[in-house]
């Protein structure tokens, strides 16, 4: 006891107390890299300073120090939580080691789940193939007793991936359950740093210099801080009929436990603190899928999504967007660099800054897909045209008349179209009506036909003219002897989205006060002993 009170006197004695002010700060999405720097003296030979004021929750393995001055290099560092109080507590060495346990654990449990992951891949690319291999055998052999195994073989891989299914389930509950408790006693360990009044975090530099004459020169510390995150928001607001107003903010939390004052502010899409453990590559299978059949028979299958099948807008001209700071884009991610000093308080609560606005020129039309959405929707298409791209998240949309509710961002690039719903369009109604669904069956031609017929009225109660797009879907056949026709009776005008996909388009223009109707009418004929799902 006597040895280490002296060797704390010694030190105090001989170190030289230095603070250092945080210049630069990159905030990560769940960390922060945090650059302090300020002048020192330097003697000839060795040169031992202590800083006092760094933060209790610094990661200990990022502190890297450095010095600017010729003859001067940094030989040691190291750092501490130095509290009278804390190093005799006995329920704080406890909860270390528990929350030490903890992550290792919940590392292993990541892992498996993994492993897990990717073998319920491989299993569902096999389940594809059998499935495929079965449809076959029955379609052309129709033997019995092939079928049986075929329908062993897919049974048994079936409860394979329920059970598999299961297993990773309770992987991910447990942990789940494993933050929880490792989120819980990081509490109760911030509880009793922050109680512990003589706590503080001590760091110790050794800097030695070559020089013959006491020198001024500048200390670098570099580390990384937690309980710090990023993510961007969006405000997208209707100017008129023509023209959006976008504006691009950074939503910060900031519980570091230091205050960061008048700081030259970095934002990076980044993760500098993902785990290191080694990625597997899972294998990559090509299987023949020509056909795709079913017992006796097919589905038709309908795999695209309406809502991302809408067609471009014409590009149009719009002007810069106005910048509060550069961007780059490298291969690690996306960095922002804020124009202007800023102060960032540590606090539970947290702060939006702006980092860009532009106004845009903007096509609106009426977009109406019965199928997605009971009512018509207003879809606003415009370009990106800032200089760094939109990220993926949430966006707050507002109208004339307030706020409409809030949607999601994909990542658009800098010059790409983005879309986004302004809501309902409350002046055009839309009725639906599905007229007949109805089987008939031909005795002697040995097949049967679904015929399906629908009408749609839109009517403009508005004051001024709208495009409208309605979208609806029809099935698509991938087997010779099943066919899908439109009848003539169909209101015509219509084109199909894309070749192939069944997702047919009526654009019209309807004038204030305006009435108009669609008719869509189509059969499915196929073999009668096909079992049809429509």
């Amino acid at each position: 006891m006597f040895s280490l009170f002296f060797t704390f006197i010694n030190l105090s004695l001989d170190a030289k107390e230095v603070e250092l002010k945080i210049q630069d700060v990159t905030l990560y999405e769940s960390s922060a890299g945090i650059l302090r720097s300020g002048k020192i003296d330097l003697d000839p030979g060795m040169n031992e300073f202590i800083i006092r004021n760094l933060p209790i929750a610094l990661q200990d393995e990022s502190l890297v120090a450095s010095v600017e001055v010729p003859g001067g290099s940094v030989v040691g560092s190291s750092t501490w939580i130095e509290t009278g109080s804390i190093i005799h507590n006995e329920e704080a060495l406890e909860l270390q080691k528990k929350i030490r346990v903890l992550e290792k654990e919940i590392e292993v449990y990541e892992s498996n789940d993994s492993n897990l992951k990717n073998l319920k891949k491989i299993l569902i690319d096999i389940r594809l193939k059998l499935t495929e291999m079965i449809s076959k055998n029955l379609f052309y052999k129709k033997n019995e007793a092939d079928s049986k195994k075929w329908f062993q073989t897919f049974s048994g891989n079936r409860q394979t991936i329920q059970t598999l299914l299961s297993s990773n389930q309770e992987v991910s509950r447990t942990i789940k359950d494993l933050k929880k408790k490792l989120s819980e006693l990081q509490d109760k360990m911030n509880v009793i740093l922050s109680l512990s009044e003589k706590s503080s975090r001590m760091t110790k530099i050794l800097v030695s210099f070559t020089g013959t004459e006491k020198k001024e020169g500048r200390l670098n510390l570099t580390y990384q801080s937690g309980k710090v995150s990023w993510k961007p928001f969006y405000s997208v607001s209707m100017d008129g009929k023509e023209k959006v107003e976008f504006e691009y903010f950074a939503e910060i939390n900031q519980e570091s436990g230091e205050d960061w004052k008048n700081i030259n502010l970095l934002l990076s899409t980044s993760s500098p603190d993902v785990s290191g453990r080694r990625p597997r590559l899972s294998s990559q299978r090509l299987y023949d899928q020509k056909k795709q059949t079913n017992k006796d028979g097919i589905v038709a299958i309908q795999g695209q999504n309406l809502a991302e099948e809408s067609n471009v807008a014409p590009e149009v001209e719009s002007p810069e967007a106005e910048m509060t700071g550069l961007s780059e884009e490298s291969g690690s991610g996306f960095l922002f660099r804020y124009s202007k000093p800023v102060t960032l308080l540590s606090r539970k609560e947290s702060k939006k800054i702006s980092l860009a606005s532009f106004v845009a020129e903007a096509t609106f039309t009426t977009l109406y897909v019965p199928s997605l959405k009971r009512y018509p929707l207003i879809k606003g298409i415009f370009k990106n045209v800032s200089g760094f791209p939109i990220l993926p998240g949430e966006v707050a949309v507002f109208r004339q008349a307030g706020m409409v509710g809030t949607s999601n961002f994909g990542y658009v690039s800098p010059g790409e179209k983005a879309e986004i719903s302004f809501g309902s369009e409350n002046e055009i109604r839309a009725i639906y009506r599905k007229e007949s669904n109805q089987t008939k069956e031909g005795i002697l031609s040995g097949t049967k036909i679904i015929e399906k017929s629908i009408r749609v009225e839109l009517e403009n109660f508005g004051k001024e003219s709208r495009t409208i797009s309605f979208q609806e879907s029809i099935p698509v056949s991938g087997v010779e002897n099943v066919k899908v026709l439109i009848d003539s009776n169909t209101t015509p005008g219509y084109s199909e989205i894309r070749k192939d996909s069944g997702i047919l388009e009526w654009k019209l223009d309807l004038k204030p006060n305006q009435k108009q109707e669609i008719k869509l009418k189509y059969r499915v004929s196929f073999p009668a002993d096909f079992d049809l799902i429509l």
